[in-house]
């Protein structure tokens, strides 16, 4: 059995949120003439608010989906990834290291939420919830990441999968792929990304052809939830891997990013 206490995984990571917010109404100075009691009510709505909120936005789930990742059983990785890319399996798959990372002169600021490293292959995951749209500048971006992954790891496939939700219009199938990328071509001279305008001419035409050639793909969250069920219910994962799993689902039907209910079995298995 685990150590871990009754509750979601996740609750844990949400509980610091919560102190860190509360932090502040909690050490009003005296002077103000504000005691930790006065205005309670007030205050306790204000922060629950404010909590909710921060719960809402997108960095809480990027690094609950790193942490998951990270430890999850590198079987499930390579099913997320086959299933994202249609890869066979070409792992054991690893996160990418700050050295590697390093390596590809990229700033921290533009790491993508999830790179896995195998000997053969590097599969980036970027994550667009909360309506945020896989537009053409992404797509350029994209593109670049790829050109200096093949430059400096020369991997024999490089993957780039958008995490979606189907409710946004953003890249779900081949179709939207390639209009993605014909529009990134076409407002590749006009971009406002730094790393994009100052590239020159012959840059670009190079870009233009990394943009039309590269692997492309996406997945929604609801496909997501279903190889984390898929997964639980045929592997029946010790109860550590059942609680992560668990959280993660119960996280994407928080946000509303999963449309698919939990099935008993699932259930039966993630509680034990």
């Amino acid at each position: 059995m685990s150590n871990w206490p009754q509750g979601p995984c996740t609750d844990p990571y949400f509980d610091i949120v919560e102190h860190l917010f509360r932090a502040p109404d909690l050490n009003e100075n005296s002077s103000t003439g504000l005691s930790r009691r006065s205005g309670s009510r007030w205050r306790r709505q204000r922060w629950r608010k404010r909590v909710e909120q921060a719960r809402r936005q997108q960095a809480p789930l990027d690094q609950l989906l790193g942490v998951f990742v990270a430890l999850a059983p590198p079987s499930l990785v390579s099913e997320i990834i086959e299933t994202a890319t249609g890869w066979p399996c070409m792992g054991p798959f690893r996160l990418m290291s700050d050295t590697v990372w390093n390596r590809l002169g990229r700033s921290e600021a533009k790491r993508p939420d999830v790179v896995f490293v195998a000997p053969e292959a590097v599969f980036v995951m970027e994550m667009k919830a909360v309506g945020r749209k896989a537009g053409r500048e992404q797509v350029a971006s994209d593109a670049m990441l790829v050109q200096q992954i093949h430059t400096n790891l020369s991997p024999k496939r490089c993957g780039v999968v958008h995490l979606t939700t189907a409710a946004f219009g953003e890249i779900a199938d081949p179709d939207d792929v390639e209009e993605t990328r014909h529009a990134a071509i076409r407002h590749l001279p006009r971009m406002r990304q730094d790393e994009l305008r100052q590239l020159d001419a012959n840059g670009r035409v190079i870009l233009a052809d990394t943009i039309s050639a590269f692997e492309l793909s996406a997945l929604s969250f609801t496909q997501l939830d279903h190889v984390l069920g898929g997964y639980a219910s045929a592997a029946a994962p010790v109860a550590t891997e059942g609680k992560l799993i668990d959280g993660l689902r119960r996280e994407l039907r928080f946000r509303g990013l999963a449309d698919a209910p939990y099935v008993a079995s699932d259930l039966a298995l993630l509680a034990s």
